[in-house]
């Protein structure tokens, strides 16, 4: 049985906020950061959420982090990172064969010679392609913004859920976890 006195105004005020921060305003930032940067992106940020709590915790609930806890979520993330590079690592290598690649129908053929005193004996054709292989200029502007913003949403996710779980943490004390999810999960909805 849970006492009448857990419910107070303010800890149901607070767990309606945590509701509003780690459910609506959270799920709508991660599910935008997912739409402008994929998956993969976003899964990277989100693997940062415990480090996020776990210094939330420290800094407003005063809770220790032992080592070993410290250790799972470095191997956690950097786990996530290795996988994520390395997909990224393949689909860069891969599209650069694909750009770096030169028919005729995107090749010049210049004549050169070889000799200072250009021999017509030793003269060659040499291919040039004609797209650009400058990697720093083919990302169009609007692509960056869209990474920007995803990666802004992403990060504003992680803080938000964070937030939502040490307020849930903070002033849920003494209620029953069916209870805080009907309070949190229904004010969502």
């Amino acid at each position: 049985t849970i006492s009448a006195d857990v419910f107070t105004t303010s800890n149901i005020g607070y767990l309606l906020l945590s509701s509003t921060l780690g459910i609506i305003v959270g799920d709508l930032l991660w599910l935008e950061a997912l739409r402008l940067i994929g998956a993969k992106h976003v899964i990277v940020i989100d693997s940062i959420k415990p480090f996020a709590a776990a210094i939330l915790g420290r800094i407003f609930l005063q809770e220790n982090i032992k080592p070993p806890t410290w250790g799972g979520m470095i191997l956690t993330v950097l786990g996530v990172g290795v996988v994520s590079w390395e997909e990224q690592s393949k689909a860069s290598r891969s599209k650069g064969d694909a750009e770096n690649e030169c028919d005729d129908t995107h090749a010049e053929h210049k004549i050169e010679s070889n000799r200072p005193n250009n021999d017509p004996d030793d003269i060659e054709t040499k291919q040039i392609c004609s797209q650009n292989t400058d990697n720093t200029s083919s990302i169009p502007d609007d692509e960056r913004n869209r990474y920007w913003r995803g990666y802004t949403c992403a990060i504003f996710n992680v803080l938000a859920d964070s937030f939502g779980s040490l307020l849930t943490k903070q002033h849920g004390i003494g209620m029953t976890t069916w209870a805080i999810n009907l309070l949190r999960f229904g004010f969502a909805g």
